[in-house]
């Protein structure tokens, strides 16, 4: 299951957050329970032209395993035409 919140807060600004989470058990296989939360804020300075960061953390739990943490942050520049 997951679900994103996405707020524009000014006309060059958005902000979203999103999060998700699973949890699978079939038989004959190890249980894998996982969570994850990302954010990310956009800025678009110009018409066209998108520079934003994201950062995110995600828990991974395998039976067999033990657990995996994650965290991620990316900066992106993306041009439109």
């Amino acid at each position: 299951i997951g679900g994103v919140v996405y707020h524009q807060a000014t006309s060059t600004i958005g902000l979203a957050l999103d999060g998700n989470y699973m949890d699978l058990d079939l038989a004959g296989t190890p249980d894998v329970t996982r969570w994850a939360i990302d954010g990310s804020v956009q800025w678009e300075p110009v018409s066209g032209l998108a520079l934003g960061v994201d950062v995110g953390y995600a828990n991974t739990d395998l039976d067999t395993a033990g657990d995996t943490d994650e965290l991620l942050a990316g900066f992106r520049v993306q041009r439109t035409f």
